[in-house]
């Protein structure tokens, strides 16, 4: 009776070649959630920026203390506030939001917003 089928050589390459597949496909899904995690953390920087500047902007114009309005707003945003200055009717406001832990890495995105009149800069 003859033997037909594959060779000695061949054998259990389909299963390697499988694990070696889903390898491959789990970093890729782990690339794609940290930078997914990034893009969202810039974004909420961003938004946490903006609206703190606009709260020092608004307590300068009333005559409050404008660094304490961006810091409540920004913590009250997810940020954390690394730089607040006044320069005459400015408030420039640098906050940074941190990234979901992915795979034990998180990194810190800053995001810097400016309010104040138009003209003035």
């Amino acid at each position: 009776m003859a033997r037909y089928g594959r060779g000695r050589t061949e054998c259990g390459l389909a299963t390697v070649f499988a694990l070696v597949l889903m390898g491959g496909l789990l970093a890729v899904t782990g690339v794609a959630a940290a930078g997914t995690g990034v893009a969202i953390a810039l974004h909420r920087a961003s938004a946490a920026a903006d609206l703190a500047a606009l709260a020092g902007g608004q307590a300068l114009r009333e005559g409050a203390e404008p660094c304490s309005a961006v810091a409540r707003s920004a913590a009250s945003n997810g940020a954390r506030v690394t730089a607040c200055a006044v320069d005459g009717v400015d408030v420039q406001v640098t906050v940074e939001v941190r990234t979901p832990t992915v795979a034990g890495l998180a990194w810190a995105v800053p995001s810097t917003a400016r309010a104040g009149p138009v003209g003035a800069r």
